[in-house]
């Protein structure tokens, strides 16, 4: 999606374009096995991309806003009947951990 260098934040050609795509994939995520939520998770894409999108381009309302709405996405709660539960529950700490950490809050 992005580089990331000393000085900050720099978003790559396609990063629009890339949280569109996790848009789509997390809209269409298995209620039940949550198999894209998982793969954004090791991916590591809240730390690594949207806080900094966030934190370096408030000025790029679309930008920002799609990189708000894949953060959301990855806070929806878990449903009871879903697997893997307490992995899910990790990954949400962790998350809020990230976001709470950052400059954005």
């Amino acid at each position: 999606m992005t580089k990331v260098h000393r000085i900050g934040y720099i978003r790559g050609e396609h990063c629009l374009d890339n949280l569109n795509d996790l848009l789509r994939f997390l809209w269409r995520d298995d209620p039940q096995t949550h198999d894209e939520f998982k793969q954004v998770r090791k991916w590591n894409k809240a730390s690594k991309d949207l806080i900094p999108i966030i934190e370096h381009y408030q000025e790029d309302q679309n930008l920002l806003l799609n990189a708000v709405k894949v953060l959301v996405f990855l806070t929806i709660p878990i449903k009871p009947g879903s697997t893997d539960i307490r992995q899910q529950l990790e990954y949400l700490w962790r998350l809020k951990s990230v976001v709470t950490s950052s400059d954005i809050c």
